[in-house]
């Protein structure tokens, strides 16, 4: 065994030793500062690295690429601060989203002979197999993003400027990495529904080809067409089911199709029927308008403004049965029923909610029945009215306190009795029969009276 010298405890140590330990230690001090480290071969390498060259790191494939090249193509330049060029990030990230497609996943338990969608951006040609555009559209496509890059701005919004060396701003990237992981749980989600549900797969019930996505009834591209299409409807201010009304503020749908959804399907089926064929085989009159009151909260349909003396608008009622209901004037003299609820309420899929109740012609705002130039018309015609101290329905004068004079006052209020009396009394008798009361229709005269005797 080799013996170890040790100094002696008693031993003097030399000047020189020490201010050459000194020497060592404020030079590992200021070497630290400057590295970060204190390991002696890397301080060395780092302050000499002619002395003591530092040997290269082995690439992954064997060979060392130069700095600043992709490490995919090996071709064109990376990205600042990335290993990979835009070209190969952008081919990874369409395989990644097909991979994550859980439309295909469905596809692998059960193949079926599928025909080729059409573009979710023109809806006219076939889509390209794997994607949910045409060819033609993804040369559009890139001609705007070039386009955008040329301006310097983001190629996905158009708007903001894109980070250093990429394409796409930082709010884009986050947002299309938040697509990525949704996808990929869903995948997991739907490879994992695959294993434990062993029951037949169904077809999709809109394109018949496809199968569905379990726990629905749309295949995925059916409903990210659906998805489309409804954002396309919420962009354009239309409710996004049926399309040609405006939707609730802060919503999607009109009040309509919120009302629709709320009531059962076989509820729903039983009221269509009978506003197509009218209760027992009678026709049935739908009566939208209301008398002329603009205090009253009865009163809140559509009026027509006309010099001196306001009328109220022909009541419409439906004609036919078996068919979609066609509108036509009603001849009859009798005074037109008011409703306890607006006529907003009314499920009226015929009338377009979106023109004005007045004229017919110009479109209103949502929440209202008359458009703007009809309104401001017949505020003019009541303050000229009033000025000239005659009613508002002739030219008698008016009560005080009042727009309207002593008959016109009093037959209005006992018509809004009558037909409170009315309407209370058939949605009693409506709920009785265990029937909807959300319908409120005319009925003969006789019936009223029969009604009237059996509940007041």
């Amino acid at each position: 065994m080799r013996s170890r010298t040790f100094r002696s405890k008693s031993a003097p140590i030399a000047e020189s030793e020490i201010l050459l330990l000194v020497s060592k230690f404020a030079n590992l001090v200021a070497a630290k500062i400057e590295t970060g480290t204190t390991n002696g071969k890397k301080i060395a390498a780092l302050l000499d690295p002619q002395l003591h060259p530092r040997p290269p790191k082995p690439s992954r494939r064997g060979r060392q690429l130069p700095e600043g090249v992709c490490s995919g193509c090996r071709k064109r330049d990376a990205a600042p601060g990335l290993k990979s060029c835009q070209a190969c990030r952008d081919r990874k990230r369409r395989e990644w989203s097909r991979r994550a497609k859980p439309a295909q996943l469905l596809l692998v338990t059960r193949p079926a002979v599928e025909a080729s969608p059409l573009c979710l951006g023109c809806n006219k040609r076939d889509a390209v197999p794997g994607l949910t555009i045409c060819q033609t559209c993804r040369d559009r496509r890139r001609f705007r993003d070039n386009r955008a890059l040329k301006q310097g701005k983001c190629s996905g919004c158009k708007i903001r400027d894109p980070v250093p060396g990429l394409k796409s701003c930082q709010k884009c990237r986050d947002m299309k990495r938040q697509q990525y992981s949704r996808r990929e749980k869903q995948t997991k989600l739907l490879e994992a529904t695959e294993l434990l549900d062993k029951r037949p797969l169904s077809k999709c019930s809109s394109c018949r080809i496809r199968y569905a996505v379990p726990k629905f009834k749309l295949c995925q591209l059916c409903k990210n067409r659906s998805n489309f299409r409804a954002r396309r409807l919420v962009q354009q201010g239309k409710c996004s089911s049926c399309k040609s009304r405006y939707p609730v503020l802060g919503l999607k749908t009109c009040q309509n199709c919120r009302d629709k959804r709320r009531r059962p399907k076989k509820q729903r089926v039983e009221e269509t029927k009978r506003s197509f064929n009218g209760f027992g085989g009678s026709t049935d009159s739908v009566v939208i308008s209301n008398p002329n009151d603009t205090k009253h909260a009865l009163y809140e349909g559509p009026q027509v403004p006309k010099l001196p003396v306001l009328k109220p608008p022909p009541r419409l009622e439906v004609v036919g049965k078996g068919k979609p209901p066609n509108f036509r004037v009603a001849n009859s003299a009798d005074e037109p029923l008011v409703l306890e609820q607006p006529v907003e309420a009314m499920n009226l899929q015929n009338v377009d909610s979106r023109r004005c109740g007045s004229c017919y012609k110009h479109d209103v705002r949502p929440g209202r029945l008359q458009c703007e130039s009809c309104i401001h018309s017949m505020e003019e015609v009541l303050a000229e009215r009033k000025a000239l101290g005659l009613c508002a329905d002739c030219d008698d004068v008016p009560v005080p306190g009042s727009n309207r004079c002593e008959i016109h006052l009093t037959s209005m209020r006992e018509h809004s009795a009558k037909a409170q009396k009315y309407a209370r009394a058939r949605v009693l008798q409506r709920s009785l029969d265990g029937k909807c009361t959300y319908y409120v229709r005319e009925k003969k005269a006789s019936h009223q009276q029969n009604l009237l005797s059996r509940l007041f």
